[in-house]
C-alpha cells in the first residue's frame, strides 16, 4: 500500500467520509487558528499572483479538519480562483512500502503538473526513520534523496511553500508541552510580513554593495567573501513561519574559525551537543571538533566525520544566512523554525540553487544548518575591497543608521 493518497480536487472531496483526528478542544482551536492564518497569509506568500493549479500536501492525521477550514477560507483568499488538489501523506506507512523509488518518481511527476506546491508536514524525522530494517532504510534514504534532488531543481522556477506543523513528537524534543509549542509557533507566525519584507531589504542591499562579511567575537574570527553573491529576501515565500535573508559565500571565500556554544541539534543522528568548533580555509572545512563534555561525544563526532567524507562537496560551506524573526526564540531544535531566530547560521552540504546564489551549491549530498546563539558580544562587519568598512551588528543589535527597520526588530 502506498504512503501517498491522492484525494484530488478539493471541491469533489466528501469530507464526511474522512476520519477525524482525536485532539483536545484547546489543541483543535490552535490548529484552526494556525491554518486560518496560513491560508490568509498565502496572499502575501504568492505576492498577489494567482496560480491556476495548486497542490497541497497535508499530514495524514490533519486531513479532515484542514479541509473543513480550507473550504471555509478559500473564497476569501488568493486560492478562490485556483483548482486546488490535495495529497495526503502517511509517513508511517513507508515502513511497508516495497516500490519506494517508483512511488517517489510517480509523486514527482504528479507535482510537476502544478503551478504551486504547498508542503505541510508534521513529523520531524525523515521518512527513512520509519523503515522496517537496515536494508530498507538505505533504499528509502536513497529514494528520498533522489526525489529531493529533482524537487530542489524544479522549485527554482516553481516555488514551494514548506511549513512544519507542531506535533507531540517535536514538542517532546523541545522539552515543551504540545500546547506551549503551539503558542511558540503561533507567535512566530504573527510577525508583520510586510514590515519584515522591507526590513530584510536592508540586508539584501548590503550584500549587493559590499564584498566581504566578517564575524568577530571572543569565540569566532571568520570572514566570508560575498562578491557577486546577492542575497535572497525570504519572508514566507518558501518557509512558513519565516523569515531570513540567505546567500552563499564565493568559492574559496571562507577563512577562519567559529565556536557554537549553544546547543545544536543534528537531524541526521538525533543527537544534541554544545561547543562545536569549525575551522575553514579557502572555503573548505579543515577541522571540526566537539568541546562539549558528553558521554557519546566521540560517537557523534565520528558520525559527523562520516558525513563530511561521504563525498567531496560535503566539507564546503554553501549557505550564509541571517534569521530575522524576533519572535522565534533561540534554541528551537527544529531547523525550519529555529533558523529563523534573530541571529545567523551557515549551512554545510547541499543547498538550494538560485540565480543570486550560484556556486554549484546543489552538489553536496545533504543540508545541515548550524544556528548560532545571540547572547554574547558579537560584531558583524561588512566591507569592500578598498577596505571601506561598516559595523552592521553589535551584540545582535543592528546599526540604527544603516538598518533602521532591523534595528527596531532587534529591540523586540
Amino acid at each position: 500500500m502506498s504512503f501517498i493518497t491522492y484525494l484530488w480536487n478539493l471541491d469533489q472531496i466528501d469530507i464526511n467520509k474522512l476520519e477525524e483526528s482525536k485532539v483536545s478542544q484547546t489543541i483543535k482551536q490552535y490548529q484552526e487558528q494556525i491554518y486560518k492564518k496560513l491560508i490568509q497569509d498565502l496572499d502575501f506568500s504568492f505576492k498577489h499572483k494567482e496560480y491556476k493549479k495548486i497542490l497541497i500536501q497535508v499530514p495524514f492525521d490533519h486531513i479532515r479538519w484542514f479541509l473543513e477550514i480550507l473550504k471555509q477560507e478559500k473564497q476569501n483568499s488568493i486560492l478562490r480562483n485556483s483548482d486546488v488538489e490535495i495529497v495526503q501523506i502517511n509517513h508511517f506507512k513507508i515502513a511497508n512500502e516495497d516500490n519506494i523509488s517508483q512511488t517517489y518518481e510517480k509523486y514527482f511527476d504528479y507535482i510537476t503538473n502544478f503551478d504551486r506546491f504547498i508542503e505541510i508536514f508534521s513529523t520531524w524525522k525523515e521518512m527513512e526513520t520509519f523503515a522496517k530494517n537496515e536494508n530498507h532504510r538505505k533504499e528509502v534514504s536513497q529514494a528520498f534523496a533522489d526525489f529531493m534532488k529533482k524537487l530542489l531543481s524544479w522549485i527554482v522556477e516553481n516555488p514551494k511553500l514548506k511549513t512544519y506543523f507542531p506535533s507531540q513528537e517535536q514538542a517532546d524534543l523541545e522539552n515543551m508541552s504540545l500546547e506551549d509549542f503551539y503558542k511558540l509557533y503561533m507567535k512566530a507566525s504573527s510577525l508583520d510580513w510586510e514590515k519584515a519584507q522591507l526590513a530584510n531589504e536592508e540586508l539584501v542591499k548590503l550584500f549587493r554593495e559590499y564584498d566581504y562579511i566578517k564575524i568577530v567575537w571572543e569565540n569566532a574570527n571568520i570572514s566570508f567573501s560575498i562578491k557577486w553573491m546577492w542575497a535572497r529576501n525570504s519572508v514566507i515565500r518558501w518557509n512558513y513561519p519565516g523569515c531570513e535573508v540567505f546567500s552563499a559565500p564565493v568559492k574559496n571565500g571562507v577563512d577562519g574559525w567559529i565556536y557554537y556554544p549553544n546547543e545544536t541539534y543534528f537531524k541526521f543522528s538525533w543527537d544534541t551537543a554544545k561547543w562545536l568548533y569549525f575551522e575553514f580555509k579557502n572555503w573548505k572545512l579543515i577541522d571540526f571538533d566537539i568541546k562539549d563534555d558528553i558521554i557519546n561525544k566521540e560517537e557523534i563526532k565520528q558520525r559527523f566525520l562520516e558525513k563530511f567524507d561521504e563525498q567531496e562537496w560535503n566539507r564546503y560551506l554553501w549557505e550564509l544566512a541571517f534569521g530575522t524573526n524576533p519572535y522565534v526564540p533561540v534554541g528551537v531544535k527544529h531547523k525550519l523554525i529555529g533558523e529563523k531566530a534573530f541571529g545567523m547560521h551557515f549551512a554545510l552540504w547541499r543547498c538550494y540553487k538560485y540565480p543570486e546564489v550560484n556556486n554549484g551549491n546543489e552538489k553536496a549530498s545533504i543540508h545541515w544548518d548550524a544556528i548560532r546563539t545571540l547572547k554574547d558580544d558579537v560584531k558583524v562587519y561588512f566591507w569592500k575591497e578598498n577596505w571601506e568598512e561598516i559595523l552592521v551588528i553589535d551584540n545582535w543589535i543592528y546599526n540604527k543608521e544603516i538598518c533602521p527597520r532591523l534595528y527596531k526588530f532587534s529591540l523586540i
